[in-house]
């Protein structure tokens, strides 16, 4: 859940992922870290995460335009800020990811 645009919640994860629980700090070395606390091959999960963070921007975008129909012109602008912050932390987490 990305609690970034909400004021006053925490920008942490509630647990550490391969060693990190601050979103913009998540990289290779921390795939590789999560990859060994939960039994996964590292090359595997980075290629997981490599192919999300390629889907995910078209994939928010999409998710957008099918539910702002039934959103109130407050909740469109609200949903249209998350996608806005989901699609630049995933681009930058992309290119920390060498995707």
């Amino acid at each position: 859940m990305c609690t970034r645009i909400y004021p006053g919640l925490s920008r942490e994860f509630a647990f550490n992922l391969g060693g990190e629980v601050l979103p913009g700090q998540m990289g290779a070395a921390q795939v590789q870290g999560l990859a060994e606390q939960i039994g996964m091959g590292h090359r595997y999960l980075q290629s997981v995460a490599r192919t999300l963070a390629a889907k995910v921007p078209e994939a928010i975008d999409q998710a957008v335009n099918e539910i702002s129909p039934q959103l109130t012109p407050r909740g469109r602008t609200f949903a249209g800020q998350l996608a806005v912050e989901v699609k630049s932390m995933t681009r930058r987490l992309a290119a920390r990811l060498g995707a």
